[in-house]
């Protein structure tokens, strides 16, 4: 399964198989850590997906860095547990990300790719933001989503404001003296 991001480079894939990594990161990821595999998504983790959605990715392909180069995120699981781990493309070879520990034997959350460009809203904030590359995220039951935004060496994990906190949207009623989220004058 692929799903084609805004710009069309963002791409989501189910991945059960070490081959849907490029070979240059199964060898990063076999030099620093032995026996890992690809992760699975804890049922749980599962639950509160819409029943039509398609599988959960374990494998994202995208921009991370915002060189016009693709890069790989995936989940996963090693002796120390399932661990988020982005490979990013450089000239000459990949530089290997630990992102986040996401449990012990299976993925506590959902991992998705935002694309470049698509909004979002900060947990402090009444104003919407903009993915400025494309964009790891996590999401789990009852929880905000947190995304990690990659600062040139590393990600920065940022927990963004849930869906129910969003202005409009259900679980949340506008209060007709609020603006934007504000109180009025």
């Amino acid at each position: 399964m692929i799903l084609t991001g805004l710009a069309g480079h963002a791409q989501q894939e189910q991945g059960t198989a070490n081959a849907d990594l490029p070979k240059n990161v199964r060898k990063a990821l076999d030099d620093r850590w032995k026996g890992w595999q690809l992760a699975t998504v804890d049922p749980q983790a599962l639950a509160c997906r819409p029943k039509d959605a398609p599988p959960p990715s374990v494998v994202v392909k995208g921009d991370l860095d915002g060189d016009g180069h693709p890069d790989t995120a995936f989940l996963i699981k090693t002796s120390q547990g399932v661990r988020l781990v982005a490979a990013i493309t450089r000239v000459d070879d990949i530089y290997l990300v630990e992102v986040d520990s996401l449990g012990s034997t299976a993925a506590d959350g959902v991992l998705a790719l935002e694309p470049r460009g698509a909004k979002f809203s900060y947990p402090d904030l009444p104003v919407d933001e903009f993915y400025p590359a494309d964009t790891l995220t996590i999401s789990r039951c009852g929880q905000p989503t947190t995304a990690y935004f990659w600062l040139g060496l590393e990600f920065s994990k940022v927990v963004l404001r849930s869906t129910s906190d969003v202005q409009g949207s259900p679980g949340r009623p506008q209060d007709p003296r609020e603006i934007d989220g504000l109180p009025r004058p």
